[in-house]
């Protein structure tokens, strides 16, 4: 984890926001010092301390330390499952991109319980709407139901040397051709 990049986002924040070192501190439950530390990265915050930062700055811990606050979190294993999870969602994203022109995530943050909520927005004005977290998940379990039929329909199940023998002839038919 790089801590000098975390100390960067975090006095970064704090300026958007607004708020001096003293500021955030009170409002992370912080003494000045540390976050003076935390900026400079001279310290990296306990798991508790970059939850309560992000809080103040009204973020999450991810906007300050990326996929890395998953393995802090969950711990390895569960952060891989998480990882591949991240991963799809990210394929239908850019699948609706491809479809609609824009997805634009958003986040909807609560100062009351400290909660937060995501939604994304999609399409270009004046046809734009908005999906829910759930309609990507739902998005998500549509693609994996279809693919297994479709894989069903497109497999090639011979032996893999035949395969490679038919696609390099193929290759140098082509090449062929673009000499002549």
């Amino acid at each position: 984890m790089d801590i000098k990049a975390i100390g960067e986002k975090i006095k970064q924040h704090r300026k958007m926001e607004g708020l001096t070192q003293e500021e955030l501190g009170k409002k992370a439950g912080l003494s000045t010092m540390s976050i003076r530390r935390y900026e400079n990265g001279d310290r990296i915050a306990p798991k508790e301390t970059l939850q309560a930062i992000a809080t103040a700055l009204k973020i999450t811990p991810f906007s300050l330390i990326g996929p890395e606050w998953w393995d802090i979190e969950m711990g390895q294993g569960k952060a891989e499952k998480l990882h591949r999870a991240v991963a799809m969602e990210r394929g239908i994203i850019a699948m609706l991109e491809e479809i609609y022109g824009t997805v634009e995530s958003k986040e909807v943050f609560s100062e009351h319980c400290g909660g937060e909520g995501h939604y994304y927005l999609v399409g270009k004005a004046p046809n734009t709407f908005i999906l829910y977290d759930g309609d990507i998940n739902a998005l998500e379990q549509a693609t994996k139901a279809s693919i297994p039929a479709l894989v069903e329909r497109m497999k090639d199940s011979r032996p893999e040397d035949e395969v490679i023998r038919e696609y390099q002839k193929e290759i140098e038919e082509q090449a062929s051709q673009q000499n002549k």
